[in-house]
């Protein structure tokens, strides 16, 4: 009697099953992760603007959302989970925002974006 070598047809289900989700998952998080970068380097750039604490915070929202705009992003919904603050010769931005995809019919994946800077 031979012995068996190989996968079986349920292992080879099993794995291509498995390869298949990975794949949709790459895809649909992906992006999400370039988002959230583009996002966070918008906000980098914001925060090395030179006499940031000279503008008005309408100046600073219009400066970001270009920031994003650049990137292929929309900035409205960003730009509304947006909160700054100027006080005391400092500018304090907080950006709040949730990027959502969906992976099947009703299985959603969130990526949320909690980030904030501070300049003197």
């Amino acid at each position: 009697m031979k012995k068996q070598k190989g996968m079986t047809l349920i292992g080879t289900l099993i794995v291509l099953a498995l390869i298949g989700f990975f794949t949709l998952l790459v895809l649909n998080v992906g992006p999400l992760y370039g988002d959230y970068y583009k996002v966070k380097s918008a906000m980098a750039a914001v925060e090395k603007t030179p006499n940031l604490s000279s503008k008005s915070i309408r100046d600073i929202k219009v400066l970001f959302g270009k920031k994003i705009d650049i990137n292929y992003i929309p900035s409205g919904p960003i730009l509304k989970a947006t909160k700054i603050k100027k006080g005391g010769g400092k500018v304090n931005m907080h950006v709040k925002y949730d990027f959502t995809a969906t992976l099947l019919n009703n299985l959603d994946v969130v990526l949320h974006l909690d980030e904030s800077f501070e300049v003197r």
